[in-house]
């Protein structure tokens, strides 16, 4: 099937990047984006004492490690404490800063850090596998209301002091996306889900979506997410090779061939 013919639905929102919607359309396929969540940091003053908390921590112990699992973290310390942020980001090669992968070591990096690691596999246990040879220092972690529980306790485990704060807010649009009753229809193809986030959204507005429509899932939590869903996963793309996306779609949609 030709890719020109096949409608690919991103259910990401505009803030999050737009690195798969690139991807597809240069490889031909029609790209639909149309955000099934929204992230919106927690903007209280509780929130900006929380941020000041963190970043405080962090540049107060030389062994620290800043460590960034999504670009909300980075963005939500942007919105609640510029000042600071940008008072350590112009000490970055004295920092250790690690991001879960490349879209948010970008972030990062427009922050003004320069020195940022980033794990072989963009993942929670990705960033576990790159710590572990580290001696247990200090991590700083901004988080999210959805985010997973696995890196904190892995580090705690390390032997790791963890500090974390929750600094922004995922949930479902209220408003039902135009893309709903296409993907009811069957008038999608195939939708790209990035997160579990993503993955409840599209459940909450699309609870019948139409058995034609290829599911893809980029990283296993995701996927498995999906499953507890009862979606039928078609195609789980590992998040660090997002560039293997078009060629996996067109894959699946020409049966393996």
């Amino acid at each position: 099937m030709n890719a020109a013919k096949i409608r690919v639905l991103i259910t990401r929102p505009d803030s999050l990047g737009d690195v798969e919607t690139k991807l597809l359309t240069s490889a031909g396929f029609e790209v639909i984006r149309e955000s099934f969540i929204r992230v919106e940091t927690i903007d209280d003053d509780a929130s900006r004492a929380s941020a000041k908390r963190l970043l405080t921590t962090f540049s107060h112990h030389p062994n620290a490690s800043l460590i960034v699992t999504s670009a909300s973290a980075i963005r939500a310390l942007k919105d609640l404490a510029p000042d600071l942020l940008e008072k350590i980001a112009k000490n970055a090669p004295t920092y250790d800063v690690v991001a879960v992968g490349e879209a948010t070591a970008q972030v990062l990096r427009d922050c003004g850090f320069t020195r940022v690691a980033v794990p072989v596999i963009h993942s929670a246990e990705g960033i576990l596998a790159l710590l572990k040879s580290r001696p247990p220092s200090i991590a700083v972690i901004p988080t999210g209301n959805l985010t997973l529980p696995t890196l904190g306790l892995g580090l705690k485990t390390l032997g790791w002091q963890v500090f974390t704060e929750v600094l922004y807010h995922t949930a479902p649009v209220t408003k039902p996306p135009a893309s709903v009753t296409a993907l009811r229809d069957g008038r999608i193809d195939v939708v790209v889900l990035r997160s579990p986030s993503a993955v409840d959204a599209l459940v909450a507005h699309v609870p019948d979506i139409h058995p034609r429509v290829w599911i893809v899932c980029v990283g296993n939590t995701t996927a498995t997410t999906a499953e507890k869903h009862r979606l039928l996963v078609s195609v789980v793309v590992d998040p660090s090779q997002l560039t293997d996306l078009p060629g996996k779609i067109s894959q699946m949609i020409n049966g393996g061939n």
